[in-house]
């Protein structure tokens, strides 16, 4: 065995090349995926995509890793140096201009081909290297335990992740970034011939014992006895792909309703490989106490899913009272502070909405990955380990990524993972019962159980538990069967596990208990889906896409003896249009487009100007075409086809603006993408209005963005652009790009009327006449931002920096 001194050196060797390729491994998903992010409209589905190519390719480097172990080792050096040559050839993995779309391709395919084409080889190579690490590892260390060289890998990772959003992205643009990855990458290559050098060394070192000594006896045994089985890798597969749906799927949710930044990014993804540093590291982090996560797990995973709904039900208008009555008193006369407890919401702002998705996420990844921890085989496996693991990780994306758009009207995946880790965590719970042997274990169990069945007796009670809904959905089909057979399959595979346990321990006892803990994960299970989007669905229409969700809906209204019936497009949780039906009402613009508002000001200002030309950017439900007059044209540029489907179907503003003689063009297209084709529109105004989850996309916010409009717009034309968000303070950053562009501006806020909401526009233009007629109008509640902003550019923007958040915004 070698000594310690001369295992020294090679670790750390070792150690280095470890955190190094992870740290690159990581780096580049958010670098890559930044930088293709303006190409395909901004849209959630890029970074999942790029998600799932990541995860293939890391499938395709476990792969190779295993295969070239079981190689002579005389081939294996040679092989990967030669591998390790052509990836340095690739760089830079800056993808060019070439692969930008047309608009009329699958932008999923041409994302894994551009992701292929320009950073494939390199991230192959990267992947491989954290199994090989650990091969050479155990080599040259004389056997020693690789399992946290992989914990020290996921630590690079993580430093990967959170270092870009705060260090790299804040003081390069992304161009430099690739710049400095690629001179990243040559120290990796480096290491890793130092690495193919130590192995090889090593092998040459221990051929002449071989061939004198046969191997130990104690060492062909253990190798003899560790005979995994198809079961126990069944499970290397599944609870990877458990805990990847969960991140992708906690990922799009996120970004659905928030914004598509890196930073949303990271964080899910940095929690995942925490669990991982955490799991692997020892096992007493985990495996010693998986109990206590599980009932840790199991309140939060629960309230996660049903946080909106449960604030809904009277039951929790009833302990508001309670709690108003007899906790706030106590409370306030303790602490000194004016407590409110009689409106508790669990999600008041949306870092508790982040906090919770994060929470339920964390502790869902935690439970998968420490299961799978707990399951993981000898060293000599763990190539195999790897790749079955990371076939399970892709098999979760490709389920989030490409499976569920086709198959989900919704982001169902959510709370179906959610519901599934709840499933894990019953099992879990069931397996602490089948351990338990003193009397004082058996009467915590008792009183578990009975705090359990009362609490599901009040959910009963509160109508959460409605057993005749949960009959009638399945009887009208309105319960997807699938989901109701693979509960059942879930329950039958617990009770088979039970008997086998029950029989083999020649008890019965354990039985009686385990029965009751089944119960209530059947419960537990059919309560959770007849609660979380089986429901009948009040929608008009609800579509899904590479772009989102879209959801039609129609309410109504008594106002004044009169039935007032109002259509609204939802994009996630974004209203994208209303309009009333009434028929004197339904040609006047509501929500965002008032004639009070920017916007409105700005196209009330070419109403009697004819042949005036209109272009939108985001097509809503076409409110706009309300300004169209006749002898006018409007254009809309929208990405996403449903989005001018649904507008045409179910609103009328396209069709009332065509009858009033106004020419409607509409461009199935990103904006930008397709202004840059175009010859110049010639704008008398032009409206950017492409909302993203809750803010607009980064690239059409650029310098070089606005140099295009400003190439289609008259000498006095007007730029309006839509800022109005909860989580972003974009004023700063327009008003930057306008002042280095030569155009000046002036701001419109209004506040919340009847049928328009709240809103916030910058007006860009050069027509000096209409600035005079158009002062600053606020409403004294616009957010200003400490410090300054840079001037964002292509390769530089930074949102995080204008996050409405105390470290960025004044008081």
């Amino acid at each position: 065995m070698p000594s310690t001194s001369s295992r020294a050196v090679p670790g750390l060797i070792l150690a280095a090349l470890s955190l190094l390729s992870a740290f690159l491994l990581f780096q580049v998903q958010p670098i890559i995926s930044k930088f293709i992010l303006p190409w395909f409209g901004g849209s959630p589905g890029v970074w999942t995509t790029c998600m799932l190519f990541f995860q293939l390719v890391l499938f395709a480097g476990y792969a190779y890793a295993h295969t070239l172990t079981l190689l002579p080792r005389r081939w294996q050096g040679m092989l990967h140096g030669v591998l390790l040559g052509a990836a340095i050839a690739m760089l830079p993995i800056a993808p060019g201009d070439a692969w930008k779309p047309t608009g009329t391709e699958d932008p999923a395919l041409r994302i894994l081909l551009l992701l292929m084409a320009s950073v494939g080889l390199p991230y192959f190579v990267l992947s491989s290297t954290s199994p090989l690490v650990q091969v050479w590892f155990t080599r040259t260390t004389g056997g020693a335990n690789p399992w946290r060289l992989y914990a020290l890998s996921n630590i690079g990772s993580l430093a990967a992740l959170l270092s870009y959003p705060l260090f790299f992205e804040v003081h390069w643009d992304v161009l430099e970034q690739t710049t400095l990855w690629a001179v990243g990458f040559g120290a990796f290559v480096v290491l890793s011939l130092a690495g193919v050098w130590l192995d090889r060394r090593q092998a040459l070192e221990a051929e002449a014992p071989q061939a004198e000594d046969s191997p130990a006896p104690a060492a062909s045994e253990a190798a003899a006895n560790d005979h995994p089985g198809w079961w126990r890798r069944l499970f290397w597969v599944l609870l990877p792909a458990l805990a990847s749906s969960v991140l992708l799927a906690a990922t799009n949710h996120v970004c659905q309703d928030v914004a598509v930044i890196p930073f949303l990014w990271v964080v899910p993804l940095s929690l995942y490989l925490l669990t991982f540093i955490i799991c692997f590291e020892h096992e007493r982090w985990y495996v010693r106490i998986s109990v206590l996560w599980a009932v840790v797990a199991l309140p939060v995973l629960f309230l996660t899913c049903t946080e909106q709904r449960l604030q809904a039900k009277p039951v929790w208008t009833k302990f508001e009272q309670m709690m108003h009555n007899h906790v706030q008193p106590v409370l306030n006369k303790v602490t000194g502070q004016d407590w409110n407890l009689a409106d508790i919401d669990v999600t008041p702002n949306f870092v508790w909405e982040l906090g919770w998705s994060f929470g339920a996420m964390f502790l869902a990844c935690m439970l998968c990955h420490g299961e799978l921890v707990r399951l993981k085989p000898a060293p000599r496996r763990l190539t195999e380990f790897y790749l079955l693991m990371s076939a399970g990780g892709a098999l979760g994306g490709l389920f989030v990524s490409l499976g569920a758009p086709h198959v989900f009207t919704s982001f169902a995946e959510w709370p179906i993972s959610l519901i599934v880790v709840c499933g894990v965590v019953c099992i879990i719970l069931l397996r602490a019962v089948l351990k338990m042997r003193r009397w004082k274990e058996w009467a915590l169990l008792v009183l578990i159980t009975g705090i359990t069945g009362g609490i599901l007796g009040m959910m009963y009670d509160a109508g959460l538990l409605d057993w005749e809904l949960v009959q009638k959905q399945i009887e009208e089909q309105k319960l997807p069967m699938s989901a109701l057979y693979g509960s059942l399959a879930a329950i039958g595979l617990c009770i088979l596990i039970l008997v086998w346990r029950m029989v083999r321990r020649g008890s019965l006892r354990p039985g009686l208990f385990s029965a009751m803990q089944l119960a209530m994960l059947f419960t537990f299970l059919l309560m959770t889906m007849s609660d979380l989007g089986f429901k009948k669905d009040e929608k008009i229409e609800r579509v899904r896409n590479f772009y989102g969700m879209l959801s039609v809906s129609e309410d109504h209204f008594e106002s004044e003896g009169q039935r007032l019936t109002y259509r609204e497009l939802v994009n996630g949780g974004i209203i994208h249009g209303m309009q009333n039906l009434g028929n004197f009402l339904q040609e006047e613009p509501t929500t965002y487009y008032g004639h009070q508002t920017g916007v409105g000001k700005a196209l009330d200002s070419i109403k009697e100007k004819a042949g005036a030309r209109i272009g939108v950017v985001g097509m809503g439900a076409g409110t706009a075409a309300c300004y169209a007059r006749s002898g006018q044209s409007i254009r809309f540029y929208d990405i996403n086809p449903d989005v001018v489907r649904i507008a045409d179907k179910y609103f009328t503003y396209l069709a009332d603006a065509r009858k009033r003689g106004a020419t409607v063009e509409v461009v199935v297209s990103d904006a930008r993408l397709a202004l840059e084709r175009e010859k110049s529109q010639q704008f008398d105004v032009l409206l950017l209005d492409a909302f993203s989850g809750d803010s607009v996309p980064v690239h059409l916010l650029t310098q070089e963005a606005f140099t295009i409009y400003d190439r289609h717009m008259k000498k006095d034309g007007i730029i309006a652009v839509h800022i109005t968000n909860s989580y972003l303070v974009l004023a700063p950053v327009i008003e930057k790009i306008a002042a280095a562009t030569g155009f000046k501006t002036t701001r419109i806020a209004t506040e919340l009327e009847g049928d328009h909401d709240s809103t916030d526009y910058i007006l860009v233009t050069r027509n000096e006449a209409f600035l005079k007629a158009t002062p600053p109008s606020l409403v004294g509640t616009e957010v200003e931002l400490k410090h300054d902003v840079r001037l964002w550019t292509d390769r530089y923007h930074n949102l995080l920096r204008i996050l409405d958040i105390p470290e960025n915004v004044k008081e």
